[in-house]
């Protein structure tokens, strides 16, 4: 009988309206549905949750608890969903904001940019997320101003109150003390320039440990081991080496500086491992110096021809045209374009190898970008923020986040039921030296 308790007659009474039979409201309700926690668990059979082939179903067709995926969500990539149209509401903001605080507000308009970011990137359906907060910036970036604003805004201040005179002119005699003074200026100067180049190093190694603590993923923060200080001696050593060598040493330099940073990664408690070799790398990296050298003969040439060429076509007293200062500063504008063209197929070939060479449990990675997309991409950003002011500074983060998503690929499986979180929460306050130093956009 159709209905419930309510609208039955009592026992042994008939009901007082009779249905024929077939009467659709005869129909037997189906028994009701036990409480959600005593309801046996049924697997799910869509796509989503369908282990990957080789990914053997437990007894009873259930999924172990280490496959759980997004319906619809890429299982090789990560997904960008960041818009520049909002992103560039809080660019405006956060400029707006920074000239009533007088740039304190900086600190906080960057926490919120990185929050935007981190959660329209996803994995395999989850999203990530961004625990930094503006204050740890900001108390990061007073440490380095207390540390490092006396002797950098001494310097200024010394050479703006007691500006460096000349030690003597072509018929004027040598003034000691002025010499003196002048190289003293310079020997403070090129010990600031060596003290800034190695906390660059420091800074670096820094902000990479504070963003990946503050960066999460399925509640698993990232963590970094290591020292700051030995990764700063480390870039400034092999940096000095680098042009000792005319360069030649930048390949093994790169994969050291490499791998000390990505094997002292770890992803919760599953460690990243990176096997980097030098030595695939010195076939694009000769490819590159030889072509600037070969511009660099050639500029020099250049220049002592139109050089010569000018001294004997020119009259006494004539002042050297437009056109003559344009060419020389095209032939010494070759050498660092050629450099800079030409670098981008070795670091795309870089990418590329530390990507191949890299492994987390059981995932493996790849970034098949080459030489010409990276050279345009670099060269586009490039632009794009010059002709804009910086007012397209957003699009650049997306597009940067978007050539992430299209060159990545993650393939394999992690093991969720085995992955832990880190005891390691990371430094207190956030990339302070970088902050000081300028180094970043977000």
């Amino acid at each position: 009988m159709a209905g419930d308790d309510r609208t039955q007659p009592p026992p042994g009474q008939k009901p007082t309206v009779q249905r024929r039979p077939g009467d659709p409201r005869d129909v037997p309700m189906a028994p009701a549905e036990p409480p959600r926690a005593q309801r046996p668990l049924r697997p799910r059979e869509d796509a989503s949750t369908e282990p990957p082939a080789g990914i053997p179903r437990r007894p009873g067709g259930a999924i172990p608890p280490s496959e759980t995926y997004s319906s619809g969500a890429p299982r090789d990539r990560l997904v960008e969903n960041a818009r520049f149209g909002e992103l560039f509401v809080l660019f405006i903001i956060n400029i707006l904001l920074g000239i009533v605080t007088v740039g304190i507000y900086r600190f906080w308009g960057k926490t919120r940019i990185r929050k935007y970011i981190w959660s329209r990137t996803s994995f395999r359906g989850e999203p990530f997320e961004y625990a930094g907060t503006g204050l740890q910036l900001f108390v990061g970036f007073l440490l380095a101003l207390i540390f490092f604003g006396p002797p950098f805004l001494g310097f200024y201040a010394w050479i703006y109150f007691d500006p460096p005179k000349m030690p003597g002119g072509p018929r004027a005699p040598l003034d000691p003390a002025a010499l003196g003074h002048l190289l003293l200026i310079y020997l403070v100067g090129l010990g600031l320039v060596i003290l800034a180049f190695y906390f660059i190093h420091v800074a670096t190694y820094a902000a990479y440990r504070y963003r990946l603590s503050r960066t999460i993923w399925r509640g698993i923060r990232g963590s970094v081991s290591g020292s700051a200080w030995v990764y700063g001696f480390l870039g400034f050593g092999l940096s000095a080496l680098n042009g000792l060598s005319l360069g030649w040493t930048k390949p093994w330099a790169d994969t050291v500086l490499l791998k000390y940073r990505l094997n002292r990664t770890t992803i919760g408690s599953e460690p990243l491992v990176c096997d980097l070799q030098a030595g695939p790398l010195y076939g694009p990296f000769a490819a590159a110096w030889l072509v600037t050298m070969v511009a660099t003969i050639l500029a020099f040439v250049g220049v002592f021809s139109v050089m010569f060429s000018y001294r004997d076509l020119m009259r006494p007293g004539e002042q050297p045209p437009l056109a003559f200062l344009v060419v020389l500063i095209l032939l010494y504008l070759l050498i660092p374009v050629v450099w800079l063209v030409t670098i981008n197929f070795y670091r795309a070939a870089l990418i590329r190898m530390t990507a191949s060479t890299s492994k987390l449990d059981g995932l493996s990675f790849r970034f098949e970008v080459g030489g010409w997309a990276l050279l345009w991409f670099n060269i586009s950003n490039f632009l794009l923020v010059l002709i804009s002011l910086g007012l397209l500074l957003p699009l650049v983060i997306v597009r940067y986040a978007r050539f992430i998503e299209r060159y990545l690929r993650i393939d394999g499986e992690i093991d969720y039921a085995s992955l832990k979180q880190t005891p390691d929460r990371g430094p207190r306050y956030g990339e302070g030296i970088a902050e000081f130093f300028g180094l970043g956009v977000i």
